[in-house]
C-alpha cells in the first residue's frame, strides 16, 4: 500500500513529454518537402530526422548530418529531394554538389574528386595561385552555395552592407562614362578598393556562419569498388584528405546516395509482367513488397556489410508511383509555372482538369520511369506552346488564357473583354 501511494504522489507530480513534437523551424522542413516530395513519406522522415538532431545538443559533430542510401526506379525523386532540400536551404534547387558516379567506373578516375597526389600530372597546389585547381570535394567548393546564400541573405538585410554595395555601383557607372584615359585609369583605381571594402565587410561579418552542404552521390552502383570505400570513410569519420594534403570536412553535410539496383526487375514488375530473374529469396528482413526484397537484396551483391551497416537506418526504399501521385505531381508543376508567370510575366492562365488528365496520359505510357516524363509533357504541351503566342504577342501582359481539351488536342482560348476567364468560368482548373 505504502508504495502504490508514494508511486500515486510521483505521478501527480510528472508532466508527459510528446517526443512527436517538432520544433518550429523542423516543421516547416517537413511541411516544405511533404508539399513537394509526393509519396515518399519514409524519405521526407530520413532528411527531417536529420535535421531535428542537427539543430540540437545531441549531434554528432564528428559525422554527416545525414548519410542515406535512397533506393528504387527510374522518376521517383530519389534526386529530387536533394534539389528540394537545397531550395529550402539556399532558395536554388541546384545549389548543391553532384557527384556521377558512372564518371568515375575505374580506380584511377577517383583522382578527378580528390585531386592528384604530389608530382602528378593536376596536383593541385593549395599555395601557389598557378597550380590551384581546387578537387570537386575541396572544402571551398561544397561550402560555397552555403556561403553565396548567407553573403546574400546578409547584404538584402544589413544597410552598411547595402550602403558600401550602392557605392560600388556608383564607382562603376562613373567608370563606363569616362572617356578619359588617364581620369578612367584613377577611377577604375577608386573602383577596385570600393569593390575590395566591400566584399572584406561581407566576408568578415558571415564567417562565423556554419556552412552546410548537400552532396549527392547518383547511381553509385555505377562507380568503382574504390568509390565506395570512400564513402565508408566519409559516412564514419565525416572528413576526408584531399591529394594535395588538406582536409575536407563533412561534419555539416547531407551526404545522400542514389541507386537502381535492382531497376530492371523493378520495371517488369511495375508493368505488371512476370518477373523475369526476380530471386525469391527471402531476407531476414524481408517485407510484403517485392520491390523492396528486390533492392536490398541487390544492395548486398553489391556494397560490404560494413558499408551497409553504416547507413542501415538511413536506407530508404523509395515507393513506385501511382496515377494519382503522378497527378499531384502535375499540380505541383503546373502551380510552379503559375507562379513563375506571375513574377516574370503576368497573365491569368487557367488550365481545365481535361488539360491535367491529359497529360497524365501522355506522361504515363511508361510506367517505369515514373514522373520523369511529367516536365517533360508540360514543356511540349504547355510552356512550348505559351512561348510561342508570347513571342509573337498572341498573349501580352494582363491577358486572360484559358487552355482546355477540344478533339484530343489541346487548344489555348484567350479572352476578348475584359471579364477573366476565371469570372465567366463557374468551376476554372487554376
Amino acid at each position: 500500500m505504502a508504495r502504490n501511494r508514494t508511486k500515486l504522489k510521483i505521478d501527480k507530480d510528472l508532466i508527459k513529454l510528446d517526443p512527436n513534437v517538432l520544433c518550429e523551424q523542423t516543421k516547416e522542413l517537413e511541411d516544405f518537402l511533404l508539399e513537394r516530395i509526393v509519396n515518399q513519406p519514409r524519405a521526407v522522415k530520413c532528411v527531417v530526422s536529420a535535421f531535428d538532431q542537427f539543430n540540437s545538443p545531441l549531434r554528432q559533430h564528428e559525422k554527416p548530418i545525414l548519410s542515406a542510401l535512397f533506393l528504387g526506379p527510374s522518376g521517383v525523386g530519389k534526386t529530387y529531394i536533394a534539389e528540394m532540400l537545397a531550395e529550402y536551404l539556399f532558395d536554388n534547387p541546384a545549389a548543391f554538389t553532384k557527384i556521377e558516379c558512372a564518371n568515375y567506373a575505374e580506380r584511377h578516375e577517383i583522382t578527378k574528386l580528390l585531386g592528384a597526389p604530389t608530382g602528378y600530372i593536376g596536383y593541385d597546389h593549395p599555395t601557389d595561385p598557378r597550380y590551384y585547381n581546387p578537387s570537386l570535394l575541396a572544402q571551398e567548393k561544397i561550402d560555397m552555395p552555403a556561403i553565396q546564400h548567407a553573403q546574400m541573405t546578409f547584404i538584402k538585410t544589413d544597410k552598411e552592407a547595402q550602403r558600401l554595395n550602392k557605392e560600388m555601383e556608383n564607382s562603376r557607372q562613373k567608370c563606363l562614362k569616362l572617356t578619359n584615359q588617364q581620369e578612367a585609369k584613377t577611377l577604375m583605381q577608386i573602383y577596385r578598393q570600393k569593390v575590395i571594402q566591400f566584399q572584406n565587410y561581407v566576408v568578415e561579418k558571415t564567417k562565423n556562419i556554419p556552412p552546410i552542404s548537400i552532396i549527392l552521390f547518383d547511381e553509385i552502383e555505377k562507380a568503382h569498388s574504390s568509390l565506395h570505400h570512400f564513402l565508408l570513410e566519409i559516412t564514419s569519420k565525416g572528413r576526408t584528405r584531399l591529394g594535395n594534403g588538406e582536409e575536407t570536412f563533412f561534419h555539416n553535410s547531407f551526404i545522400i546516395m542514389t541507386s537502381n539496383a535492382g531497376s530492371r526487375s523493378i520495371a517488369e514488375i511495375v508493368k505488371g509482367k512476370k518477373e523475369i530473374g526476380f530471386v525469391r529469396e527471402k531476407t531476414a528482413k524481408s517485407s510484403d513488397n517485392p520491390i523492396d526484397d528486390r533492392a536490398m537484396l541487390e544492395l548486398k551483391k553489391l556494397f560490404t556489410t560494413e558499408f551497409l551497416g553504416r547507413i542501415e537506418k538511413n536506407i530508404v526504399v523509395f515507393k513506385n508511383l501511382s496515377n494519382d501521385d503522378i497527378k499531384k505531381i502535375i499540380d505541383i508543376q503546373l502551380n510552379e509555372l503559375l507562379v513563375f508567370l506571375a513574377r516574370s510575366f503576368p497573365f491569368e492562365l487557367i488550365i481545365s482538369d481535361e488539360v491535367k488528365g491529359f497529360i497524365l496520359e501522355n506522361a504515363s505510357d511508361h510506367p517505369e520511369y515514373g514522373a520523369r516524363l511529367v516536365s517533360d509533357k508540360i514543356d511540349k504541351y504547355i510552356k512550348e506552346p505559351l512561348a510561342r503566342m508570347i513571342n509573337t504577342d498572341q498573349i501580352v501582359e494582363g491577358s486572360s488564357i484559358f487552355a482546355n481539351l477540344e478533339n484530343g488536342n489541346i487548344v489555348f482560348l484567350k479572352a476578348s473583354n475584359l471579364l477573366s476567364f476565371s469570372q465567366k468560368l463557374k468551376n476554372p482548373a487554376k
